[in-house]
């Protein structure tokens, strides 16, 4: 299966802001994106891009399939977020994680070419379940 670094981010509204960013492409058909280090204009400092107070995230990856007849294979937000397994990471919640939010991101990108030729990558929605649901 072949994987694609790509330079820009592929999720989150503010990632044009976001001093990290990774976006995989693994096989044409799975986006894994990494944001963090989030610092908003006119805002002078970090920013979660997720959560506050004890909650707040400063990276976080998500992943995407990747829309279908798109040239540059941009992520397919409309389809829905992918679910991944439970364990696995995927937020960083210190300020300075960038080594953490490297190291979370392959291992997403390892799980996604494992997952993804034995079928098991699914948004939640093709899952049957809310992707919001904390239950």
């Amino acid at each position: 299966m072949r994987r694609r670094e790509r330079g820009s981010p592929a999720h989150f509204i503010g990632a044009t802001e976001c001093w990290f960013h990774r976006n995989t492409l693994v096989d044409d058909k799975v986006i894994v994106s990494t944001v963090g280090q989030w610092h908003p204009r006119p805002h002078c400092g970090i920013e979660p891009v997720g959560g506050f107070g004890d909650t707040a995230r400063y990276y976080e990856t998500m992943v995407f399939f990747a829309k279908p007849g798109c040239p540059y294979r941009d992520a397919d937000v409309g389809r829905g977020e992918v679910r991944m397994p439970d364990d696995l990471d995927w937020t960083v919640c210190e300020v300075d994680g960038d080594l953490q939010a490297d190291a979370m991101h392959e291992k997403v990108v390892e799980w996604v070419l494992e997952a993804l030729p034995k079928g098991l990558v699914q948004t939640y929605r093709e899952g049957g379940e809310d992707e919001y649901d904390d239950d």
